[in-house]
């Protein structure tokens, strides 16, 4: 039916194809494999608006998931056709061709290159001013999606003149626009400084602060996503985000439910903690972030104790909460994690903690860390290095027993092999420390 030559049996047959291709991956390969793709994007040159659009929506779910479908979807030819229908006058029409370019830019860094060059960015920034609400949310989700990754895609968004609409779409009374426009505002704002100033100096900040307000958990993880890769910057913008109020917001979205919206709330607190860290301690962050470390969700976790990690930078008295709130068992828990991630900033979190007092330190040996210390140093990671080898200077400074604890747990012919590594200077020399206070050459 998609090869008749009416157009009502070719909108049917494409409805078919739609519903069918939302339900699984199954579907959608079976769908490919019977030759369904190029006969849709054939119907994307349809002069009928509706045929145009379900045609457009099947692409949309059948680029749901898997590459090989994406894939599949481009070679046929269904880029230009697409960006021609950003141009079509009906909202239903756009809204189908934004969603299939939506899905195809997910996860596929040459997809969204090929849509930049095809010339969809004016256009798609010219829907951010559509009066339809699920068209400026399907133009600023293909937006989010075009920007990760590639500095060349943020700064064509950028040159675009998107960024002061897509704040503009901020003050929608629509969570999807809302949501839209925050994660790529998000997405902006995780590559350079250049893409970060932009955002900042468009008075994106106040406004995302106020979504954390929000009662829809979506726009909650949106925006406190936008304000962790905004806090990545520059300190001043640090400190106006804490000044405009976003702290005691941030730290009360920690007790939410909902996985995303944690990691996103921890990950702000994490980056606008550094020089800021008293203030992240004075609203109550602490056990909130401890409670964290619970999580099943490794991201969360991540988040969480790279939150721990700069906020142990504070001073000892700060540094005594931190412990009396119970995260140092927790911390060296995270250490068995086998995500580098997670053990990393763990690692520098115990390592800020044990330079503090005697008591810390002997809180942090209580907990058992030290046997999990030597098999971080094997790591072939730097940062997990680098943090092992100096929560291991900084514990050994305990006592004499320490010191032989630390050697009987094998810590010294790994710190001695990363001795050999030139071209770490800083580890190299952390471990030249360390390797004289246990007695090795």
């Amino acid at each position: 039916m998609l090869q008749s030559n009416l157009a009502r049996r070719q909108q049917q047959a494409a409805e078919e194809v739609s519903g069918l291709a939302v339900q699984s991956q199954s579907n959608r390969d079976a769908i490919i494999a019977a030759g369904a793709v190029p006969l849709l994007v054939t119907l994307l040159r349809s002069d009928q608006p509706a045929v145009q659009a379900v045609s457009a929506g099947s692409l949309h779910q059948l680029a749901i998931g898997a590459q090989r479908s994406k894939g599949a979807i481009v070679a046929a030819g269904a880029v230009p056709l697409l960006v021609a229908l950003l141009r079509s006058e009906q909202p239903a029409v756009q809204e189908e061709a934004a969603g299939a370019f939506w899905n195809l830019a997910a996860g596929n860094q040459e997809n969204r290159d090929a849509i930049v060059a095809a010339g969809a960015v004016p256009l798609l920034t010219a829907l951010l001013r559509s009066d339809t609400s699920a068209v400026q949310s399907g133009a600023a989700s293909v937006l989010r999606n075009v920007a990760a990754g590639s500095r060349e895609n943020e700064h064509a968004i950028i040159a675009a003149g998107a960024v002061p609409l897509l704040i503009a779409l901020l003050r929608s009374d629509k969570s999807a626009v809302q949501v839209g426009a925050a994660s790529a505002l998000r997405n902006l704002a995780a590559g350079c400084q250049l893409s970060r100033d932009a955002v900042i100096v468009a008075g994106a900040e106040p406004l995302l602060i106020a979504l954390l307000k929000s009662d829809k958990s979506a726009v909650q993880s949106g925006a406190a996503g936008a304000l962790r890769n905004l806090a990545a910057g520059s300190q001043p913008s640090r400190d106006a985000s804490i000044a405009a109020g976003a702290v005691p917001l941030l730290v009360a979205l920690l007790r939410s439910d909902k996985p995303a919206v944690q990691e996103n709330a921890a990950g702000a607190l994490s980056r606008l903690s550094v020089d800021n860290e008293v203030a992240i301690i004075a609203a109550g962050a602490v056990p909130l972030l401890v409670d964290l470390f619970r999580s099943a969700n490794l991201a969360v976790q991540e988040k969480a104790a790279a939150a721990f990690r700069n906020i142990s930078c504070a001073a000892l008295r700060y540094k005594d909460a931190i412990v009396a709130a119970g995260a140092v068992p927790l911390l060296v828990a995270l250490l068995r994690s086998d995500q580098p991630d997670v053990q990393a900033p763990a690692a520098s979190a115990l390592m800020n903690i044990a330079a503090s007092s005697q008591p810390n330190r002997e809180a942090i040996f209580a907990a058992g860390a030290v046997p999990l210390l030597p098999p971080l140093l094997r790591s072939g990671l730097p940062a997990v290095q680098e943090a092992a080898v100096s929560a291991s200077w900084n514990l050994s400074a305990c006592s004499l027993q320490s010191q032989a604890d630390i050697i009987a747990a094998g810590a010294v012919p790994l710190l001695r092999a990363l001795l050999v590594d030139h071209n770490k200077a800083r580890r190299s020399a952390s471990c030249a420390r360390s390797c004289r206070r246990f007695g090795a050459p």
